[in-house]
């Protein structure tokens, strides 16, 4: 089954509270979950969306359309 994982590339700054060591550590920590994520499907990958934040689909709508349409033509083409 194909699978498109997409993950914002922006994190922004450390919310209040937080050192920029750990918020770093915690975005890291969850590139590597949505990487493991796409492992699922032996048809899965990644994408990071650089121009977004965590909020992808408000961010980079056309990149979310891109990914379906992507995962529909797949299923579609049975490849």
């Amino acid at each position: 089954m194909p699978l498109v994982v997409l993950a914002g590339g922006r994190s922004g700054p450390a919310p209040q509270g937080l050192s920029e060591e750990v918020w770093r550590a915690l975005n890291d920590e969850k590139r590597t979950q949505k990487a493991d994520l796409a492992t699922l499907s032996t048809r899965g990958r990644l994408v990071v969306v650089e121009q977004s934040g965590h909020h992808v689909q408000l961010d980079a709508p056309g990149r979310v359309i891109e990914a379906v349409a992507e995962v529909i033509a797949l299923v579609r083409g049975g490849r």
